[in-house]
């Protein structure tokens, strides 16, 4: 019977030393629940943008909104020029070229345009493509205003404004005879 006892006591003393502690588990769970919050953290973070301001406070997507461009092209409709009649600076402007079926090109064009002022004339020299206006199946310019903001860290980032900021230019096409 001795043999018996201390059979049953030497198990039992093995089953009390196995296993992890509450305490450690528990550690161990709160230090794995933190990793986790932080992977999640950092990648919903790359899916928020970082809010670019525009005259220190404004948010740079309202100051869209107070842009004023007109647009005309020449009796050519080779030259096309940009006009800023607002008070907010432009950096430069996105023109996309739309053809009849809603397609388009889309070209940067020009240099920082202040308020007020007219950008010098734009032609197919600018875009860095052989464009004549009226010559090709393009029915409307959409000209819309690249603005200059800064970040939170202060970094300056180009905006490029929504397509409802744009002006639109529409070209009458010329038969070639």
């Amino acid at each position: 019977m001795n043999i018996k006892n201390n059979l049953k006591v030497t198990s039992k003393n093995k089953m009390n030393k196995k296993g992890v502690s509450p305490i450690i588990a528990t550690i161990l769970l709160v230090a794995m629940v933190l990793v986790i919050a932080i992977i999640v953290f950092f990648w919903l973070r790359g899916f928020l943008k970082e809010p670019i301001t525009k005259f220190g406070d404004e948010n740079v997507e309202l100051a869209c909104d107070k842009v004023v461009l007109t647009g005309k092209l020449d009796d050519s409709q080779t030259n096309l020029e940009i006009s800023n009649n607002g008070n907010v600076p432009i950096e430069e402007v996105k023109l996309k070229l739309v053809d009849a079926g809603g397609n388009y090109d889309s070209y940067t064009a020009g240099s920082r345009l202040k308020a007020g002022k007219t950008l010098r004339q734009i032609n197919e020299k600018d875009l860095g493509a052989n464009i004549v206006f009226g010559n090709n199946n393009y029915k409307k310019i959409v000209i819309i205003p690249v603005l200059l903001g800064k970040t939170s860290s202060g970094e300056e980032k180009k905006y490029v404004c929504p397509d409802r900021n744009g002006k639109e230019v529409y070209i009458t096409q010329k038969w070639i005879i």
